[in-house]
């Protein structure tokens, strides 16, 4: 054993003195652990080290639960991918399951994205319910206060130990979309064809799709018909909505119907109108491959070309020329005839030779091999 003395006044210690018992300074510091585990006992080593564990996993779970489960953590995450245009996060936030219809690219498609940018929030009101609620909060981002209400609820557990809350109000998505069509005609919406999994009802010449939910805003609604013509618009839907395609009026043709229906728009008011400012005999139109075979025989469309004839006997015009044609809506009659609304550019000479360039709108009815089956030459007589 080593000899210890006092530094201060040289007395001989003892290898337990803290203190010299003769001048009192301290001459040791105690280096032992609070706790000594060398010489704890085994049981009470275990409870030690359960407590601590136990310990642990609390304060992990505050953590977790205040920084992404909590009600306020999910409102705070929900209001600020809103302010940043993340729209994929709120949707995510609002309990919708994304599908082949909500993807990232769709939604930067239709809504678009933005930076992530700072965000103050504080939330106005407190949660008073434990059913669904309404959650007011302020924000503010580069200098601009705005305030949004929020419906809230609680579905569930998250891992079994955290509430799911999700935000109920989001105004993104629409759900329970049913859109029926003509039976033998494909459906396509933003892109995506529809599928047998997804019909719910046939009825005759019918079939009515459902859809379970798609983003709102846009949505690109697309018929493939049995005579090959494509048919588009595109829309807004809303949730539990039901599209009846007599009833919707679409916007757009596929390329090759549209120049083959546009060149049979053309040809036919050219040679009608050309016809009836000559006089010549309805036989010319008898001949014509632009028509059904029912149109050339309705003796109502073969007596409107004479009077159409008669119209323009007082006109005197002369070097009448089709230029544009545009289709401003197309919808669908019995056995998928195709109705056309169509404004049509044209120019032609008065009987002063000076030039006049006008437009007109008129109706034409397509049948299911894309001649024109009805064409109200009425709509010709305001041509001059």
């Amino acid at each position: 054993m080593r000899c210890m003395y006092c530094r201060n006044c040289g007395y001989k210690l003892e290898e337990d003195d803290f203190f010299c018992p003769e001048c009192g300074r301290r001459v040791k510091v105690k280096k032992e652990p609070l706790i000594d585990f060398k010489n704890l006992e085994k049981k009470y080593r275990k409870q030690f080290i359960g407590l601590s564990v136990l310990l642990i996993i609390v304060l992990v779970y505050h953590f977790l639960n205040s920084t992404f489960f909590s009600e306020e953590a999910v409102i705070r995450r929900y209001v600020k991918a809103y302010a940043n245009k993340d729209y994929m996060t709120v949707i995510e936030l609002s309990g919708k399951e994304k599908n082949q219809f909500i993807t990232k690219q769709n939604i930067q498609r239709k809504y678009g994205s933005s930076k992530l940018g700072m965000v103050d929030i504080k939330i106005l009101t407190t949660n008073n319910s434990r059913g669904e609620h309404t959650r007011t909060v302020k924000y503010t981002t580069d200098n601009a206060n705005s305030i949004i209400s929020l419906r809230v609820k609680s579905a569930g557990r998250r891992f079994l130990i955290f509430h799911n809350y999700v935000i109920t109000s989001s105004d993104l998505v629409a759900e329970n979309i049913k859109i029926t069509v003509p039976k033998d005609s494909k459906l396509v919406i933003d892109g995506v064809e529809l599928s047998d999994k997804d019909k719910i009802s046939t009825k005759e010449a019918m079939v009515t799709y459902k859809i379970d939910s798609i983003l709102k805003k846009d949505v690109k609604i697309s018929l493939k018909l049995n005579n090959r013509m494509t048919i588009t618009d595109v829309k807004s839907v809303f949730t539990n909505e039901e599209i009846d395609y007599q009833k919707l009026n679409y916007s757009e043709l596929d390329s090759k119907s549209d120049e083959k229906i546009v060149y049979h728009i053309k040809e036919s008011i050219q040679s009608i109108v050309e016809g009836a400012i000559k006089g010549s005999d309805f036989q010319q139109v008898r001949e014509s491959s632009l028509y059904s075979q029912s149109l050339k025989e309705d003796t109502l469309f073969e007596e409107s070309y004479h009077s159409l004839i008669e119209k323009y006997k007082s006109k005197a015009v002369s070097d009448f020329v089709i230029g544009k044609i545009t289709i401003n809506h197309i919808k669908l009659g019995e056995n998928e005839n195709a109705v056309l609304n169509v404004t049509v550019h044209y120019q032609y000479k008065d009987r002063n030779d000076k030039i006049r360039e006008t437009s007109r709108r008129l109706n034409l009815t397509f049948d299911h091999d894309l001649f024109i089956h009805e064409f109200y030459l009425s709509n010709l007589f305001s041509f001059f």
